[in-house]
């Protein structure tokens, strides 16, 4: 998985180098995509069903979550107050940006079920974009976006390299210290960093503001422990899987021999 990663970032910085690479991002794209697709295919027995499960997840971050977090990035880089046909344009993208994000979480949460701590190093590429793309509100064009994303997907390898080398339960936490480290570098040794969001229309901040705390939620919250007993139970309701107190498996015996008054009762302690 870091490979990889770390492969996603050097073609999005290559682009960023390579004039001719970049015009034909048309075509890298889809070679990224079906790159992804293929590991997932292969990836299909038991020693690589993590690997499959993170690309799986990777693809839908680069296939939906970082185009529209992209569109959305070219309706928060106006400068000023908005007008309101950019207002309306802010609300959709926005908007469409905090479900796509939501949904992501969602798949990831659903992949990895038996073991939390592996949701954040999962989610961290995606989340990273969410901030980094803040740095370059003020100069938004292709370069720079596809630079923030080459820096997104080496922060997320980044990160699981050290997860890999570290022991519980400081593993579970290193993602949600890179990117709190990523926002600290936006606000202090970035010039204008995260300043480029504080320059725009109040509900570019607002929007803004409620990415991050998403984000940190999901870093921080859901590697949490004390959740990993939580699972989806009937109907999609969570439900926390725990030993049934004595008294209560009492009551249970008796309610059963009480419907079955046949049964021998001479084995009950």
């Amino acid at each position: 998985m870091i490979a990889i990663r770390f492969g996603i970032s050097l073609v999005f910085l290559a682009t960023v180098l390579i004039d001719d690479l970049r015009d034909l991002m048309a075509w890298v794209a889809p070679v990224l995509v079906a790159g992804l697709a293929l590991v997932i295919q292969q990836s299909n027995n038991q020693q690589t069903a993590r690997l499959r499960k993170q690309s799986i997840l990777d693809l839908g971050i680069l296939v939906v979550v970082v185009p529209v977090l992209v569109l959305g990035g070219f309706v928060a880089a106006e400068p000023g107050t908005l007008l309101p046909a950019e207002q309306s344009a802010l609300f959709q993208t926005a908007g469409a940006s905090l479900i796509v994000i939501a949904l992501m979480i969602w798949l990831a949460v659903s992949l990895f079920p038996e073991d939390r701590s592996l949701v954040p190093a999962a989610l961290l590429p995606g989340l990273i974009a969410v901030v980094s793309l803040n740095f370059v509100l003020h100069d938004y064009r292709n370069q720079t976006v596809l630079a923030m994303l080459a820096v997104s997907y080496f922060i997320g390898a980044a990160a699981v390299a050290l997860g890999s080398v570290v022991e519980e339960p400081v593993r579970r936490h290193v993602p949600g210290t890179f990117f709190v480290a990523t926002i600290l570098s936006g606000l202090v040794l970035f010039d204008p960093g995260l300043a480029n969001v504080f320059d725009r229309d109040a509900l570019i901040q607002v929007f803004a503001f409620m990415m991050i705390v998403i984000g940190l939620a999901a870093l921080f919250i859901i590697p949490n422990p004390s959740f990993d007993e939580i699972r989806l139970g009937a109907g999609g309701n969570p439900r926390r899987r725990r030993p049934r107190p004595e008294a209560q498996q009492q009551e249970d015996e008796i309610e059963r021999e009480t419907d079955d008054p046949g049964r021998d009762t001479s084995q009950r302690s």
